[in-house]
C-alpha cells in the first residue's frame, strides 16, 4: 500500500475541505442534530405516507464498527461516521482524539459496516422507474400508490407513476460468503506460472507485503507521523492481501478457496479495480483449483474489451463464446456472476449491467465442486474486494421481454411461469384484481411472482446534494440528506417525498454524484 500517497493526498483534502478538532462537539446523548440546511431540492407533489418505524427485532451496538470515508480527490480512511453536521460529514477515529468535520463537496463516498440484518425480513422487492430498490412488506396496492412497511421507515407510500416492477414473493437471499474485510480468512494464494502451490495467508506475509495497522494510517494521513516507505507498494508472485481487499501486479498469481457450498443458482459479486489492459480469470464450481485448467469448472475470462466463457471438464477447455465487456477506458467495475446450475446458463452483469448469458448445451453441468479461483494473467494492477456469494433467484435484471408482457399493459406473471396483460386494479382480501379484456379477475396473491407496472423509465433526481446510498437488505435509493440525528435522519425522495428512516439502514452512501472520480496511479488500490 503507498502510504505516503494516502498521507499527502488524503491530509490535504481534509486540511483544504476544513477538518479539524470539532470546537462545538454534538453532546453524547443526542449526536450530530444539524443537517444540510442549504439544501434546495426538488419537492415531490406526492406527499409520503410514513409512520412511526417498525423496529428490528434484533439490533446491536455499532460502537465498535470501523466505517470507511473515501475522498473524490482520492485516498480513504477507516474509522467512524457520525453523520452530518452543518454541511459536513462528521468522522471519528481514536487516533483524532476528538470528531473532525470534513466538508461534503470533498466526499466521495462513505461505507458504513453493519452488524447484522434484522430478523424481520422483508418479502417484498420494488423497482422504481429510475432503477432503485426499496424493500419491505407489501400492504396494499391500487391505481394511485403502493405501500410498503418497513423496519426502518414505517409505512412507505410509493405512487403508481413510479414503480416499474413489483416482486411480492421475493425472500432474503441467503448469502454464502461475504468478505474479506475481516481479513483473508480461509482464501489461499499460489501462482500457476511458477509452481507456488496454494497456501493461506499468513500474519507474517501480511507484515511483509506491506500492511499498516489502522491507527498509525490514520496518523499519517492528518500529518501527525511521517508516512512509512517511499513509494508503491513491491511486486510479488502471489496474491497479497491489503486493506481489506486481495491485489495483484504480475500474471500467474492464483487466489481461490473450496468450502463456499456454493447454492445451485449461485451470484458472485465483487468489486474490481484495474490499471491498463487487465485480464483476469474468474472459475467457480471448481472441483480443483490448482489452476485455471484443470478438473471440472466453468471459467470467465474478462478483459477491457471481451469476456469469455469456457467449459473446463476433465482438464478439456472448450469455448462457449464472448461478449464485448466495455470496460476500455474505466478503472473500476462491480462484476456479477450468475450462474443457474439446473438450467445450465450462465450470466455477466458488469454495473448491474446484463452483458451476456450463456447457456451451455454441450452435456451436464462442467462444474462439480464448490470452488471459487480467481487468477491474475497477465501484469497489470488489479484489486478484487467486497465478495459476496449469495443465493440467487434466477431472475436477470430488469426482467426479459416474456416477462414484461407485451409493452404496453401491465403484466402479472405467476410462480408457475404463466402470466397475462392487462391492468393491476387493486390488492383486496388477499387477491390481485387484475382487469383483462375479459373484465376483473381476481387471482390469489400467494400465486403471484411479478407484477410488471407499464411506466416510462427515467433518470433519478441529479441536483448537487442528491446522494446514491445502498440500503440494508439489497435496497437502494438517491436521497437527499435534510438532517441527521442519533436514531433518526431526516431524507427527501423525488417520490416519496419527506421521510424519516432510521440511520441503520445504510450501508454506504456516495456522494456529488455530478462529478468526476479521480483514481490514478498507485492510489487506486488504497481505496
Amino acid at each position: 500500500m503507498n502510504v505516503k500517497i494516502i498521507g499527502t493526498v488524503l491530509g490535504g483534502l481534509i486540511i483544504a475541505a476544513g477538518a479539524q478538532d470539532d470546537p462545538n462537539p454534538t453532546p453524547p446523548q443526542q449526536g450530530p442534530t444539524v443537517g444540510l440546511s442549504d439544501l434546495k431540492p426538488v419537492r415531490s407533489t406526492d406527499a409520503a405516507q410514513v409512520t412511526r418505524r417498525v423496529a428490528p427485532e434484533t439490533q446491536k451496538k455499532q460502537s465498535d464498527q470501523e466505517d470507511r470515508l473515501k475522498l473524490l480527490g482520492g485516498g480513504s480512511l477507516d474509522g467512524k461516521f457520525l453523520g452530518f453536521y452543518e454541511g459536513r460529514v462528521r468522522w471519528a477515529h481514536s487516533a483524532f482524539g476528538a470528531p473532525v468535520s470534513v466538508d461534503a463537496l470533498a466526499v466521495d463516498s462513505v461505507r458504513v459496516k453493519q452488524v447484522a440484518l434484522p430478523l424481520k425480513a422483508a418479502d417484498c422487492r420494488v423497482t422504481l422507474v429510475t432503477g432503485e430498490n426499496v424493500i419491505g412488506t407489501l400492504k396494499s396496492f391500487n391505481e394511485q400508490a403502493l405501500v410498503l412497511e418497513t423496519w426502518y421507515a414505517g409505512e412507505l407510500s410509493i405512487p403508481r407513476r413510479a414503480i416499474q416492477l413489483v416482486e411480492p414473493r421475493r425472500t432474503m437471499a441467503r448469502v454464502v460468503y461475504e468478505g474479506p474485510e475481516q481479513g483473508p480468512d480461509g482464501w489461499l494464494t499460489g501462482n500457476r506460472n511458477t509452481g507456488v502451490a496454494l497456501k493461506p495467508f499468513k500474519a507474517v506475509e501480511l507484515q511483509a507485503q506491506g500492511a499498516v495497522p489502522a491507527q498509525e494510517r490514520a496518523l499519517e494521513a492528518i500529518g501527525r507521523r511521517a508516512p512509512g516507505g517511499q513509494g508503491g507498494a513491491k511486486k510479488t508472485p502471489l496474491w497479497r492481501y491489503a486493506n481489506k481487499g486481495f491485489t495483484s501486479m504480475t500474471s500467474g498469481p492464483i487466489l481461490g478457496r473450496k468450502d463456499l457450498e456454493l447454492p445451485d443458482r449461485c451470484a458472485l459479486e465483487f468489486d474490481f479495480q484495474y490499471l491498463g489492459y487487465f485480464n483476469l480469470g474468474i472459475n467457480i464450481f471448481a472441483d480443483q483449483i490448482k489452476n485455471e485448467y484443470s478438473g471440472n469448472s466453468y471459467s470467465l475470462r474478462l478483459d477491457q474489451n471481451n469476456a469469455y466463457l469456457y467449459r473446463i471438464q476433465n482438464g478439456s477447455t472448450s469455448n462457449l463464446g464472448n461478449a464485448q465487456s466495455q470496460l476500455s477506458g474505466k478503472t473500476e467495475c462491480r462484476v456479477t456472476l450468475l450462474v443457474d446450475k439446473p438450467a445450465k446458463t450462465l450470466a455477466l452483469l458488469i454495473n448491474d449491467r446484463l452483458v451476456n448469458k450463456w447457456e451451455d448445451g454441450r452435456g451436464a453441468f462442467a462444474g462439480k465442486g464448490n470452488g471459487v479461483l480467481f487468477t491474475s494473467r497477465n501484469n497489470s494492477a488489479m484489486r478484487i474486494s467486497r465478495i459476496r456469494i449469495r443465493e440467487w433467484d434466477g431472475t436477470l435484471p430488469n426482467g426479459d421481454k416474456q416477462e414484461l408482457g407485451n409493452g404496453k399493459e401491465d403484466y402479472v406473471r405467476f410462480s408457475n411461469g404463466d402470466g397475462f396483460s392487462g391492468r393491476i386494479m387493486r390488492l383486496e382480501d388477499g387477491k390481485l384484481v387484475f382487469k383483462t379484456n375479459f373484465g376483473e379477475v381476481p387471482v390469489p396473491m400467494d400465486t403471484v411472482e411479478k407484477m410488471a407496472v407499464i411506466n416510462p423509465a427515467q433518470e433519478s433526481i441529479s441536483t448537487p446534494k442528491a446522494v446514491s446510498t445502498d440500503l440494508m437488505g439489497d435496497g437502494n435509493l438517491i436521497l437527499e440528506f435534510l438532517g441527521w440525528e442519533q436514531q433518526e435522519v431526516k431524507v427527501r425522495h423525488q417520490f416519496m417525498g419527506d421521510m424519516s428512516v432510521d440511520p441503520a439502514v445504510f450501508e454506504s452512501l456516495k456522494f456529488n454524484l455530478d462529478q468526476p472520480r479521480q483514481r490514478q496511479g498507485a492510489g487506486l488500490f488504497d481505496q
